[in-house]
């Protein structure tokens, strides 16, 4: 678990979770970062370096990351059975447009600097040359294999990657996709995070984040009872997660969530 660096209270209330259940960990090493900041990637690749090296964690088989945001849609045993059958699956969602549109979306062919919480456009730059472009969404399921592969590796497609992502804008929404593309990991992609998001461009995307940003940004919205027509669909699908979900903007869809989905028990398996 990663608490950024300014959240130092939450960071003392929830160290004495590892006192407690052994398969909590918090990392030790944070990171101030931002929305959008090229700072994202390093905090989460050290946070998946961290698996390799907690002592007794050496059975795990998936690297899923989540934020306080998101909110199981299924029980856990759904997730397990359905992970157990496929192994060294990486699950990643793709954009969905075609590269150069994703290219300009994203501004891969500019350069941005990281500084005092603000992500500064400084310039442009030709983009690498020689690889498949790709990329979507940051929250991912990555096997243990190609986690380890991208903490562990200096060959020259990864540290290529690593220094041109130094300085970009939003890099994890790209850099693991293109290491998928572009290694022999190509044949283990499933385009599917594993989660809903609930989108609405008209309402997440009026370059709410050019305060942290010389860009424009666009974040999901939270789940509201009204959406509530929208969670039975996912059930008979590979969805185990939805995003986003915050008590202070609705809590009746949390409520309605847990009691439908999880405290009754259904079983969805997925085939």
């Amino acid at each position: 678990m990663i608490v950024f660096q300014r959240h130092n209270y939450l960071y003392n209330e929830l160290l004495a979770l590892e006192d407690k259940y052994p398969n909590i960990k918090l990392a030790q090493q944070r990171f101030a970062s931002i929305w959008g900041g090229s700072s994202l990637l390093t905090t989460i690749l050290s946070c998946i370096q961290n698996a390799f090296n907690v002592q007794n964690w050496n059975n795990w088989d998936f690297i899923l990351n989540l934020s306080e945001t998101d909110f199981p849609i299924k029980p856990i045993s759904d997730l397990e059975r359905y992970l157990s059958l496929n192994k060294e699956k990486n699950f990643v969602k793709s954009h969905g447009k075609n590269t150069y549109d994703f290219v300009h979306m994203q501004a891969a062919d500019k350069i941005f600097i990281e500084c005092e919480n603000h992500m500064f456009r400084i310039g442009n730059r030709q983009l690498i040359e020689g690889i498949v472009w790709d990329g979507g969404s940051d929250w991912f399921v990555l096997s243990r294999n190609f986690s380890h592969y991208i903490t562990n590796t200096d060959d020259e497609l990864l540290s290529s990657l690593k220094s041109y992502f130094r300085y970009s804008l939003l890099p994890a929404e790209a850099f693991f996709h293109i290491v998928l593309r572009n290694s022999e990991f190509c044949t283990t992609i499933v385009n599917n995070n594993l989660r809903v998001t609930n989108w609405n461009r008209k309402k997440g995307c009026k370059c709410q984040h050019k305060y942290v940003v010389d860009w424009c940004g666009c974040s999901p919205i939270a789940f509201r009872h009204t959406d509530v027509s929208r969670l039975p669909t996912t059930q008979s699908k590979p969805f185990f997660f939805a995003r986003k979900f915050e008590h202070v903007v609705d809590s009746d869809i949390i409520d309605f969530v847990e009691q439908s989905y999880l405290l009754n028990g259904h079983d969805h398996s997925e085939q």
